[in-house]
C-alpha cells in the first residue's frame, strides 16, 4: 500500500515543487533575518504568520524530497 501511495504521489514531488518550497522557505527566512537586523518590529500576529509559513514550507519541502526519492527508487 505504501508503494502505491508513493508512486501515485510522485507527481507532487516534481522538481519544480521541491524547488519552489525550498526557495519560499529561504525567502521567508531572509525576510525574518532582515527584519531583525534592520530593527523592524513585527507585530505578534505577523511574527506568528511568518514563523508558521516558514514551518509549513519547510515541512512540505522535506515531505516532497522524501516522496521524490521514494518514487525514484
Amino acid at each position: 500500500m505504501n508503494g502505491v501511495f508513493f508512486v501515485a504521489s510522485g507527481a507532487l514531488a516534481a522538481p519544480p515543487a521541491v524547488l519552489v518550497t525550498m526557495v519560499a522557505s529561504l525567502i521567508l527566512l531572509a525576510i525574518r533575518a532582515w527584519a531583525g537586523t534592520v530593527g523592524l518590529t513585527l507585530t505578534r500576529r505577523v511574527s506568528l504568520y511568518v514563523d508558521g509559513a516558514i514551518g509549513i514550507f519547510f515541512v512540505l519541502f522535506v515531505l516532497f524530497v522524501i516522496i521524490r526519492f521514494k518514487s525514484l527508487a
